[in-house]
Formats: C-alpha cells, structure tokens, sequence
C-alpha cells in the first residue's frame, strides 16, 4: 500500500500565491500537533515559518517530538508560556501603522479602482490586531506579527497550536482571535495559517477559515483506527474525502487509497450455450447452472459492505463476455458512475469500435450528446424522449 505524509489535496490548497487559513480539529490524541509540526516541516523553510506553541514549556514539546530539536526546527517554535513571562516585545511607537480606519479605507479604494492584485506586501497588517490590543496586550501575538514582518514580501507559514490555548489565557472568545489572524495575516498579509483546535466540533468557527479538516481515531475490532477528513478546502479538488492514518515514529503518514493493478488484455471469451448466457466467469456459470437463461430476468444484489472493486470483478466480465459475442447492452448507470468511465473501464480489453457499436447508456440528466454511445433522455418531452431513445438504439 502507498503511503505519503501529507495529502495531496492539503498540499494543493496551500500552495497557491494568495494566502490561506486551514483549522485542524479532533479529540485529544488524534495527532494535531504531529500533523500541523509536519505540515510545517514540509511546506517551507525554516525562516519563513513560525510555530506559536502554548504547551506548559517547550521542552513538553520536545520530549514527545525529538525530532523537533534539529535546530532547522528549534528556529520556528515561539513557546507562548516563555514569552507571557518574559513579556519581551514592546511596540515600536515610531513603526505603528496608520489609523485602523485609514488603512482599511485606503485598502479597499485601492482594490476597487484596479483590476490586477496588488503588489506582495512588505509590512504585515496590524490593522485588527491593532484594534484587538486595545484590549489586554497579547505579547505571542505581538512577537509573530513582528516575525512575519521580517519574513515579508516572501510568503510566510504560521502554526497556532492552540487556539484555545491562547484565547483562554487573554479571555477571548475564538471567533475574535481567528478574524483578527485572518484578516491581517491571511487576507491582507498572504501568510498561510494553520489553527490547531482542541476539539471535534466548531461550526461557528468553520465559516471564518479557508479550509476544515478532523483528525477521529475509532477503535475497530481491538485496534486503533485513525483518519483524516478533508470537510472543507477552499476552491481546491477533494479526490479523497479522507485518508487512514498512522502516527508511527511520531510521524503523520497517510494512506493511499489500495487500487488493484489490472493487467488489461484481450479478453478471453467463454460460449455460451444454445440454452444459457455465459456470465464470463467459469465458476459462476457452474454455480448458476451454465449462467443466465436466455430470456431471463437476472437481478444482482449489492449489500452496504461490497466495495466498488469487488462489485466490478463480477460486472465486468458479464459486460465483456456479452460485448465479445457481438450482443448490444443497454445500461441505466448507478449514482455517481458516468458513461465516461464505463468506457475506460472496458476498451482495454476489446476493440474500441465494439463499445461504440454495442453498448448504449441511458442518461436521463442530459437533454443532448455527442457521443453515440450516450442516449441523452433528460428531455421532459415524452415523444422526444421516445425519439432519441430510438434513434440510438438503430444508430
């Protein structure tokens, strides 16, 4: 089975030029930490990546990470517990940014009289965090606000691990924090942000981010079973809504979905009989007695468990065996197959003009097609209907 650490989709969504926020949920022990420290790893260098880790000590994290004390590593970890007792940073009075008001006003004018992006940004935007300090001083904040600042124009990764552990700390509610951080640092500042939340569930959270994952683990039969759920990635593909998960080693390793390597080649036909229809199986025609009666009504049931794999090794070979006696098949496909990947699936194994001769696939959501294979019924129009049903059976 392939493995890889990150999922394609997640690599994907955070890899273009505009900045974007994802928000990591689970249950204690899911792997959040593991999978926001590797994400951070793999994304980008050293000096341009940030981890704000509000454990009791950084040393906490080391000890269950080791890898983490590569100094490559060392160099992205702002410990918010050292910092709220060193209380180091202090606002440079002659660098503080323009009026909230102002700024935000001169943003957006600019925006709309211009039809191209503006420029990379060179200084961070404190405009909400600006406004967010007129509230108790956030000191964690300040020092990466002042990092990011060092880092722009280059495009900076941010790792907030957690957010509860910074807003229950400075008593503020979730939402403040996250529109602060998405606003400046996301929006305005195009810095990829990762929000590591201590919980499963947080819709009133969800809307304010670019992208959603949950990290579950379940216990099946006596093992532990971990995934990973792609809920939400902002203009960005999901192939696989979710992966299996490993934490061996503390590392984050996924699993790619097992697809069986088929061997395509010309398929061997099975006779038929002057009283029955093989179903291309051997066996199955001795278990159904030399296989489908001719002129017999054959139903197939297809429990919850069978997957789509072991439901193909029994259909395709009946479509084969029947395509290679020159017989025609109609096929009303089942939700979420098209007639596109029927075709893939069996023209490595026959000449391709037989399934364009043989085979017509009844889609009753298009109203007209090209393809000839392709019996457009989506038309309301009862007699029109009739007419294309028609046509394409004599074409």
């Amino acid at each position: 089975m392939k493995t890889e650490s990150i999922p394609s989709e997640i690599r994907n969504f955070l890899s273009g030029e505009a900045g974007r926020s994802l928000l990591i949920k689970g249950q204690a022990g899911t792997g959040k930490t593991t999978f926001s420290l590797q994400l951070l790893e793999e994304l980008t260098d050293p000096e341009r990546s940030i981890y704000l880790s509000t454990r009791v000590s950084d040393e906490s994290l080391y000890s269950q990470f080791p890898w983490l004390r590569k100094e490559d590593m060392r160099r992205r970890v702002i410990d918010s517990s050292r910092v709220f007792l060193e209380n180091l940073v202090e606002l440079d009075e002659d660098n503080l940014p323009p009026p909230a008001t102002t700024l935000q006003s001169a943003r957006e004018f600019l925006k709309s009289i211009s039809d191209t992006p503006l420029a990379p940004p060179t200084k961070v935007d404190r405009t909400m965090l600006t406004e967010l300090m007129s509230k108790p001083r956030i000191p964690e904040l300040e020092r990466v606000y002042d990092r990011i600042d060092h880092i722009l124009p280059e495009k900076a990764v941010l790792v907030v691990d957690s957010v509860e552990g910074v807003t229950h700390k400075y008593a503020l509610r979730p939402e403040d924090l996250i529109m602060v951080l998405q606003k400046d640092l996301v929006e305005n500042s195009r810095v990829n942000m990762l929000l590591v939340l201590e919980k499963a569930t947080a819709p009133n959270l969800e809307y304010l981010v670019d992208g959603v994952v949950t990290l579950t683990e379940d216990m099946v039969q006596n093992r532990m079973v971990r995934q990973v759920i792609l809920n939400k990635l902002r203009a960005t593909a999901i192939c696989q809504p979710s992966y299996l998960v490993t934490l061996d080693c503390g590392r984050f390793t996924t699993f790619k979905p097992l697809m069986p390597e088929l061997v395509a080649k010309p398929w061997t036909v099975i006779p038929n009989t002057e009283t029955h229809y093989s179903t291309g199986v051997q066996d199955l025609d001795d278990l159904l007695g030399g296989g489908f009666k001719k002129g017999s009504y054959n139903a197939i049931e297809v429990e919850e468990n069978v997957t789509t794999e072991e439901y193909d090794a029994v259909i395709r070979p009946i479509l084969l065996n029947f395509l290679s006696h020159d017989l025609g098949i109609f096929a009303v496909l089942t939700g979420g197959n098209h007639a596109e990947g029927l075709r893939d699936d069996l023209i490595p194994y026959l000449p391709e003009d037989i399934f364009e001769r043989k085979v017509r696939i009844g889609d009753h959501l298009l109203e007209m097609s090209d393809k000839k294979y392709i019996m457009a019924l989506g038309t309301r129009n009862k007699e029109e209907a009739i007419r294309n049903y028609t046509e394409s059976l004599q074409a």
